[in-house]
């Protein structure tokens, strides 16, 4: 198995909208021409758009993206 090279690594820190915890993800971007490499260009990417939200405590669907961290790679 081949791993592809990451451009950047973050912290996404979301609420849950159904049992109102507060949780956290690890985020890879793959490395390539368009991957968001900082904070900003994240939050207005369409890569980010395409994540989804899954709350491991209840099992909801719906949750808000109340921010990012970049972490070292």
């Amino acid at each position: 198995m081949e791993l592809q090279p990451i451009a950047a690594r973050f912290e996404l820190h979301l609420h849950c909208s159904n049992c109102l915890w507060n949780v956290s993800a690890i985020l890879d971007v793959p490395d390539g021409e368009d991957a968001p490499r900082c904070a900003d260009e994240l939050a207005e990417s369409a890569f980010l758009q395409r994540q989804r939200f899954h709350c491991e405590r209840c099992e909801g669907a719906i949750g808000t993206l109340v921010g990012i961290s970049q972490r070292p790679i």
